[in-house]
This record gives structure tokens, sequence and C-alpha cells, in this order.
């Protein structure tokens, strides 16, 4: 588990990734770390620990000759994240599903429903899932998985808004939700943990 980071680092990483995921600074793009400290008004240490943070969820590449790039948004990059993600999401069902008292467990089934309701708008369908998963992920009783959430959904965004999705894998998605919500609603642990896989693909 990474060390817990200073309210500065924790500023600028939040910072730099936001701008990361809404496009701000494109794949390629260099950041400067001095740039951004006079910018943040702020030394560059926390600057440098958020960028080594970011480069860990794999954002940002620091080059040996002491300059940062953000990533590129590779093919095999795109299928490790749908992989990741739906690996993950299958976990947090495994977890917190048992944990989920009767009025948790109809409120995932509402979110489960307003995931199903964004699914065919261009940047909606992650957002209702990250709404679903969030809520899920509060509920495991796990600061791990909390911790790598708040960090990983940056990467996820990206990677996944900008490629967007086919008409197929939606159609994917909206029957695994459907599979989902039934789980969740008959407190059925291994369906919902192989629903929550197939919204993404993985298996």
């Amino acid at each position: 588990m990474r060390t817990v980071a200073s309210p500065l680092s924790e500023e600028a990483f939040h910072g730099i990734a936001s701008r990361i995921t809404n496009g701000i600074y494109e794949p390629g793009a260099r950041i400067s770390d001095k740039a951004l400290a006079e910018e943040f008004g702020i030394s560059r240490t926390p600057v440098r620990e958020a960028m080594q943070r970011l480069e860990r969820i794999g954002l940002v590449e620091m080059r040996p000759s002491r300059f940062t790039v953000v990533t590129e948004i590779t093919p095999e990059m795109v299928r490790a994240t749908w992989e990741f993600t739906g690996l993950y999401a299958g976990n947090i069902l495994h977890l917190s599903l048992p944990r989920l008292s009767d009025a948790e467990r109809e409120q995932a089934v509402a979110l489960t429903a307003a995931a199903i309701d964004k699914i065919s708008t261009p940047a909606g369908w992650l957002q209702g899932l990250i709404g679903l998963f969030g809520f899920l992920t509060e509920r495991t009783d796990n600061e791990l998985y909390r911790s790598l959430l708040g960090d990983s959904w940056y990467l996820i965004l990206r990677n996944l808004v900008r490629t967007g999705i086919s008409d197929e894998r939606r159609e994917a998605m909206l029957g695994a939700l459907a599979v989902l919500s039934d789980a969740i609603a008959a407190a059925d642990s291994e369906a919902a943990e192989r629903a929550a896989r197939g919204i993404f693909g993985a298996v």
C-alpha cells in the first residue's frame, strides 16, 4: 500500500490527473514540474511526488532526461484497461455484496438501473458505472480497494472514454447489467461477480 500523500502532493496529483483525463494534456504532451509548481504556488517536491504517483498508474512516463510525458493510448493499453476493470469490478462485488444491508442492496439496484439508463450516451455510460461501483467499493470494508479505485479511475476514464465503445459492447453491457441487477437483489455474490466482470468483457 502506498504511503499517505501530503496535502500539497494530493492536490497536485488530482489537478494533473484531471487535466490528462479531460484532454487538456494530450497523449505525448510534455509536462513541466517547474511550470506546475509555479502555477500551483508550491515547491517542486510535491509536484514530483504527484508525477511519481501518476507514473505508477500509467498516465505519465518520467524520462531520464528529467521531463515527463503523458502516455499514449495504445490498443494494448485499452485492452488491458478493459480486462483490469472487469476483474476489479468482480472483486468489488465479491467483497461488498455480502456486507450490504437490505436498504443498501435496494440502492445498488437503483444505481444499476441508472447505469442502464445512461448506457446510450457517449460519456454517460462510464459515469453511470462509476456511480455504481464507487458506491459498492465504499462498502467493501477494504481501505486498499478504496485507495486503488481513487487513483485508477483516472486511468480508466482517460483510456475508455476517449476510445469509446462499440454498439456490440454496449449491448453486452446492457445484458450484463440486467443480470447484475437481479443478482444484487437476490444477494447472489457468485452471479453478481460474474455479471460485473461481464460488463467489461472479462471472464
